[in-house]
Order: C-alpha cells, then sequence, then structure tokens
C-alpha cells in the first residue's frame, strides 16, 4: 500500500536544481563530482521526449565544435607535408663526410692504443727492473748487516761450520773482547734489528734462505753473549755486590733484550740463574707442612705459627730485597718495555716449586688446614699484588694461565661439602629430638636458652667466621645462611606442635612452673613453647646484628645488590617471627583459655542454689569469680623470665577475649532459661490461684521470709551482675583496661538490665 510523505517530498523538491534555459549546460557534465543518475534523477519532472531532444542537441554540439577544431589546424598539417621534401637527399650527401670522419677517428684511435699499449710494456718494465732494483738492493743491505754483525760479533766467516764458541770462550774462560759487551754490545743490537728488520722483508728471497743459517748463528752468538752478560750480572747480584757497576751492566744487558725484542728470554735467565737460586732453599719439603699431621693451633697464621705463611713471607722479603733491583730497572728505568719479572721469573718459579713440593697444601680434605693454606695464600697473592707499579701489570697478572692453574688447584666446592656436613650434622643433632631440648637458665637477656636455637645460632656464626668462611665462597654461605633459618621455623613449628599436642592430651588444670620435676613431661613441654618464643625473638635480633655487622661486610665489592640481599634476609627473618609467634599465641593462648574456662563451668551451679527455699538475697560474686584468670596468671609467674611484658599483656587479651565470651554466651543461655521459666511460672499464676506454681519452681513472692523480698529469679539476675563486677576487678589486676575490651562490654551489657537490683532493698545492704 501506498503512501505520500508530505515531508520527503517537499525536501526533494527543493533539492531539484532550477532549470537552465536551454535544459542542459555543458558545465554539468564538466564538473569533478558528476554523477549521471543524479543529473537524470533530479529532471525526472521532464518528459522522455524532451530529455532526447536536448541531450541530441547537445551532442550535435559537441560534434560542431569537434569539426571546427580539426578545421581550425589542418593547414599546419598540410605545411609540414609539403616542408619536408628533399629531406632525404640531404641526408644523403650528410652521409658520406660523416662516414669519412668516422674512419679518420678510428684511425687515430688505434694508433693512440698502439701507443698506450706500447707505454704500458715500458712502464711495466721499468716497474719491474725498479723492484729488482729494489730486491738487489736490500740483498746488498742484508749482505752487508749480516756482515757488519757477524763482524761486530768477530764470527769466522771463512767455513760454513764455524763455531761460535771459540769467538767467545778461550779454555772456559771469559775471552779478551770481554770489553765489548759493555762498550758495544748496544751497537750490536741496532744492527742485528736492522737485520731482522731487512731479513723479514726479503724473506722470499732465495739469498735469505741460503743464508738462513748465518742468520741462525748470529742469533746464538748474540744470545749466548747476552745470557752471560746478564748471568754475570745476576751473579755478583746474588753475591751481594750490588752497586754501581753491576746496576749499569744490568740495565745495560736488560735494555738490550728489550731492543731486540727478547725481553722473555731475559726473565727465563732471571727465573733460572737467579731467583730458583733462592726460592729453592725457601719452598721446600718440609716436614712441618706434612699433611698428615693435624693442625693443632687455632691460632690464625701468622710467621710464627704457621709455616706456610713463613715461606710466602720468605718470598715477599726475597722480592722486596734481593730482587728489588732487578723490579726498579724494570718498572722504572726501562719503564715501558714488556718486561713482567714478578710475574715471568718470581711468580711462575713460586707456582712451580709449590707444585713439585708442597702440593698437598691444596687438599681439602682437613678443613681447617685448607682454610689456613688457602687463606695464607690470598694474602701472599694480595701482598705481591701490592708490588705491582700499574694496572697494566696487575692485570697481566690476574690473566695469566698460571694464576688461573694456581686458583683452579684448590678444590673449594670440596672444602665447602665438608664444612657443611660439619656444620649440619651438629645442627641435626640438636634438633633431631625435641624431647631433649633442656632449658637453661639465661646469662643475659640476650642469651639463648634452648639447645637447638644455640645450634643454629652458632652454626651461623660458623659460616662467617674467620675460621670457615671463605670470599670466594660467600654467595655459598650465604644459601646454606638461609637454609639453618628455613631449618629452624621448621624445627620451631613441628616443637610447638608436638609440645601442645602433650599439653592438650595431659589432664592437670593447673600449670606448673620450670623449677618443677625435670622428669615432669608436663611443665617441660610447656616451658619449651614459652622459651622457643623468646629464643625465636632473640635469635631474629642476633641475626639481624650480625648480618649488619659481619655478613654484608664481608659480601664481595661487586655485588651490587646488596640491597636485594638485605630485603631477602629481613624477609626470612620476619616470616620466621611471625609465622611461629602466631602458632605459639594461638595454641598457648588456646590451652590457658580452656584452663581459665574450667571454672566457668561452676557458673549453672547458681541456679540449684538460689532454687532452694528461703535462700537469702546475695550479696558477694561467686567464690569461683577470682580462680577464672589463675592458671594465668600461674602462667605468667612461673615463666616470669622468658615472657616480656609486652608479650603477657598481649596474651591477657587473647585469654580474656575468648574468657569472657565464653562467659558472656553461658550468662545468656541461663537468663534465656530464666526469663522462660518465669513466663511458664506466670502462666501457672493465671491459670491456678493456689500456691501450687510456687512450690514447684521454688521461686515467686515467698512471703514466708519477711525481710526477703526478691523472687528466685531476681536472686540469680543479682548474683550474676555481682559476678561480672567483680570479674572487671580481677580484669585490673590483670593490667587490662576493660573499657576498652569489646568482649567486656557486650557482658556487661547482658547484666545492665539487672543492675536496679543492687539498690532495690536497701535495708538489706550491708
Amino acid at each position: 500500500m501506498f503512501k505520500v510523505d508530505a515531508e520527503e517530498d517537499e525536501s526533494f523538491i527543493k533539492s531539484i536544481q532550477p532549470l537552465p534555459k536551454n535544459i542542459i549546460e555543458r558545465d554539468v557534465f564538466h564538473s569533478d563530482d558528476f554523477d549521471p543518475d543524479r543529473f537524470l534523477a533530479s529532471r525526472r519532472h521532464l518528459g522522455l521526449e524532451r530529455l532526447k531532444t536536448e541531450l541530441n542537441g547537445h551532442l550535435s554540439f559537441l560534434k560542431n565544435e569537434l569539426i571546427e577544431l580539426i578545421n581550425r589546424d589542418y593547414q599546419d598539417f598540410i605545411n609540414l607535408s609539403t616542408n619536408l621534401r628533399g629531406v632525404d637527399k640531404a641526408i644523403v650527401a650528410f652521409q658520406q663526410p660523416l662516414t669519412q670522419m668516422q674512419s679518420q677517428v678510428k684511425d687515430a684511435q688505434g694508433h693512440f692504443q698502439t701507443l698506450i699499449n706500447e707505454l704500458d710494456q715500458k712502464l711495466e718494465h721499468r716497474a719491474k727492473i725498479r723492484d729488482r732494483k729494489t730486491s738487489l738492493k736490500l740483498l746488498l743491505n742484508i749482505h752487508d748487516s749480516v756482515s757488519k754483525v757477524e763482524e761486530l760479533l768477530e764470527i769466522n766467516t771463512d767455513t760454513k761450520e764455524s763455531t761460535d764458541t771459540q769467538a767467545v770462550l778461550v779454555n772456559g774462560q771469559p775471552s779478551e773482547e770481554e770489553g765489548f759487551l759493555g762498550k758495544q754490545i748496544e751497537r750490536v743490537a741496532v744492527e742485528y734489528n736492522q737485520m731482522q728488520h731487512l731479513v723479514n722483508r726479503g724473506k722470499h728471497l732465495e739469498f735469505v734462505t741460503e743464508n738462513e743459517w748465518r742468520i741462525t748463528r748470529i742469533n746464538d752468538i748474540l744470545q749466548l753473549k747476552l745470557s752471560k752478560a746478564l748471568s754475570q750480572a745476576l751473579q755478583k747480584m746474588a753475591e751481594g755486590q750490588v752497586n754501581k757497576s753491576a746496576q749499569q751492566s744490568m740495565t745495560q744487558c736488560l735494555r738490550i733484550y728489550a731492543l731486540i725484542d727478547q725481553t722473555h728470554v731475559a726473565e727465563q735467565i732471571i727465573r733460572g740463574d737467579f731467583v730458583h737460586h733462592f726460592l729453592q732453599s725457601i719452598i721446600t719439603k718440609n716436614p712441618s707442612f706434612d699433611k698428615d699431621k693435624p693442625a693443632t693451633s687455632s691460632l690464625p697464621p701468622t710467621a710464627d705459627t704457621f709455616p706456610l705463611t713463613a715461606m710466602y713471607n720468605a718470598v715477599l722479603r726475597f722480592a722486596s730485597n734481593e730482587l728489588n733491583p732487578i723490579l726498579d730497572i724494570t718498572q722504572h728505568r726501562l719503564k715501558g718495555t714488556n718486561y713482567e719479572v714478578l710475574v715471568n721469573a718470581l711468580w711462575v718459579e713460586v707456582v712451580e716449586l709449590i707444585n713439585r713440593n708442597c702440593a698437598f697444601i691444596y687438599a681439602a680434605g682437613q678443613t681447617d688446614a685448607c682454610h689456613k693454606n688457602y687463606t695464607a695464600s690470598i694474602q701472599f697473592i694480595t701482598s705481591l699484588e701490592n708490588l705491582f707499579h700499574s694496572k697494566k701489570s696487575l692485570l697481566y697478572f690476574r690473566n695469566h694461565p698460571s694464576y688461573a692453574t694456581f686458583m683452579k688447584r684448590w678444590q673449594l666446592p670440596v672444602y665447602f661439602q665438608l664444612r657443611f656436613r660439619e656444620i649440619i650434622s651438629k645442627v641435626e643433632d640438636q634438633l633431631r629430638d625435641s624431647s631433649k631440648q633442656h632449658i637453661t637458665k639465661p646469662e643475659n637477656d640476650q642469651a639463648l636458652a634452648l639447645k637447638g636455637s644455640k645450634a643454629i645460632a652458632h652454626a651461623i656464626a660458623t659460616c662467617w667466621s674467620d675460621q670457615v668462611f671463605l670470599f670466594v665462597l660467600s654467595h655459598r654461605f650465604w644459601k646454606l645462611t638461609l637454609q639453618l633459618l628455613t631449618r629452624y621455623k621448621i624445627w620451631a613449628i613441628d616443637l610447638i606442635d608436638r609440645a601442645m599436642e602433650s599439653q592438650e592430651d595431659s589432664s592437670r588444670p593447673a600449670t606448673p612452673g620450670v623449677g618443677a620435676n625435670g622428669s615432669d613431661p608436663g611443665p617441660i613441654d610447656e616451658s619449651l613453647v614459652v622459651v622457643l618464643a623468646c629464643d625465636i625473638d632473640r635469635l631474629v635480633r642476633l641475626v639481624k646484628k650480625q648480618a649488619n655487622d659481619v655478613i654484608f661486610e664481608k659480601m664481595p665489592n661487586n655485588v651490587h645488590d646488596v640491597s636485594l640481599l638485605k630485603e631477602s634476609m629481613d624477609e626470612m627473618l620476619d616470616s620466621l617471627e611471625t609465622s611461629t609467634s602466631h602458632e605459639i599465641d594461638k595454641r598457648v593462648t588456646g590451652v590457658i583459655s580452656r584452663r581459665c574456662m574450667e571454672s566457668l563451668k561452676l557458673v549453672k551451679s547458681i541456679f540449684s542454689q538460689y532454687r532452694q527455699p528461703n535462700k537469702p538475697r546475695p550479696k558477694e560474686p561467686s567464690h569461683f569469680i577470682p580462680n577464672i584468670f589463675k592458671p594465668f596468671r600461674a602462667f605468667i609467674d612461673q615463666n616470669q623470665p622468658w615472657i616480656s611484658d609486652a608479650k603477657a599483656s598481649a596474651w591477657a587479651v587473647m585469654i580474656i577475649d575468648m574468657v569472657v565470651f565464653r562467659y558472656t554466651l553461658i550468662i545468656s543461655d541461663l537468663l534465656d532459661n530464666l526469663k522462660k521459666q518465669d513466663d511458664t511460672l506466670k502462666k501457672f499464676k493465671r491459670g491456678n490461684k493456689t500456691g501450687f506454681s510456687r512450690s514447684l519452681f521454688g521461686s515467686g513472692d515467698n512471703k514466708a521470709n519477711a525481710n526477703d523480698t526478691m523472687t528466685d529469679s531476681e536472686k540469680i539476675q543479682l548474683q550474676f551482675v555481682l559476678d561480672v563486677q567483680q570479674l572487671g576487678l580481677e580484669l585490673d589486676k590483670l593490667g587490662v583496661k576493660k573499657e576498652d575490651l569489646e568482649c567486656y562490654t557486650k557482658l556487661c551489657q547482658t547484666t545492665k538490665p539487672f543492675e536496679h537490683l543492687l539498690t532495690s532493698c536497701p535495708s538489706d545492704q550491708q
């Protein structure tokens, strides 16, 4: 069904564009946003015939315009074809001279290429001549250099089989040319360096290969002369002739070795002829180092008590005294050379002699001896490092293969495993049987009482003691410390469980003291829990102090997360303190509160007490009220050395809350029962006016006693009021503010409706 929407039709009419004069405008088709559908829709009011006529008219207009455009440029097209006549003949006329010119250019190019090839050949020939000239000059220089060095060394060049010994020694004595070693040896070194340079440049030449034997002989003879001169200088120093002449001779020899880049040879000579001579009498198979002999001294390793330290001190004295002139030359006068005498001559020799004569010091079987040996060795290395005068030498020492080998010889993982077993076995012996935990009277407010607590504290102190701790094992001892604290936490919780299970099975209502008979398991178990709480608090404070004073001070300097370690330690100690404290509080207060609640069983006896006929109104609180918290007071008094005031107050609040809450439930239940009885009695009174109901329940308006106007129910209610007031006094005696206790406030609200009974009969009040 169709319908007419006036609003839509009106909006469509407004959207129709006004008709132009010719209906169709050309600009409409040229616009960028032209849309045929929109164009036709906007003109749907026109008839199809008229729209077709207009579009055909527009098409004719476009065709005419196209024809006019072609006719306007037609003359130019006609003239273009006329102007191109004769162009082909002109092209042919130009082709012949261009071909001739191309041929001439190719001839010139060929001629120039020939000249270039000839020039390249001549240049190549010239380069070969230059190379040959250079090689010839190099050969002449090598020959002259080799001959000059042989002449300076006075080597016989007549035969290839001539030896250098005759030029150096005559009948086993220094030759007459010994002055040569002092005056011309530096010149020989310079010429030798130049010869080595030339030989390296011409090592591809046959001449060098053929004369290799001469170069080798020169090197051997020069090394022999230098080693002879250096050995003589070292011998003088070993004999104590450390004078100016000996120092000059030593300086000259070492400088020449540096000039010829043979410093390692000089260091080997110093090690073999000088260092070894001294160290072989120091590092020996001394019986005092025998590994089968136990270390009986508990003193720190010093020169007087520990032989290994004495040996290391002797080596350091040798380095500071006898070896010092050589170190002064290499580190100061020849600064900048490659000499590392302390490492290549002294340290390497020390390590080799130790491995040969004292290898047993590496053994980790005897932990005390291994610790002393390693500590003494590290102290020796530290003292030796102080003798280095540059960071470069120090890094060279620490990166030297012999240093790595020496450090790897120490079986530190094995040492730690043995220490781990020693420490853990002693701890487990003390923690294994919780029932044998004896309590000792504390010497002060920081002393521990239980053997298990003492064992853990001693184990942690042992881990970081100077007699056990090793710097490189700090991460392992740190982990062991955390493991010990975790083990103590598990042991403490287990001890709490066992002790409180024993207490729960015990049927005794009272809490005996610490000084009771030791054969009675009851007081021991109960005291264990109290003493354990005290030990945990003291152990936490002790470990925190030890961590700040000892543990973190011994951490390596490259540990950047010391704050993280402190945080983990604090978390561990807080976990130990909070978890065990919660369990102790829960179980101690539970047991003591149950003992206190034993007196609350007598509350129900108040009913039977005032059901008796002619019972006078209550004037005093019940006899059991002062005894309610007697078990708690006895518990605190008998365990006073182990319970702080803060802990006693906290326990008091928790026990009071449980006991008063239970007392409130009992009174509320009894008052509800009493109210039900009174309601039942009133119903009987309304139904039966006789005294049957009164005689049946023993309550009501009994006129037999003229001085007592209270009913039995009111007497019971008054008794509850007196008991609650007395309970408040008992709380005051415990030092607890009853006004701050929510449980006591609720208890008072329970008896508040009956407080008017206190003043109901003033004549009876005393």
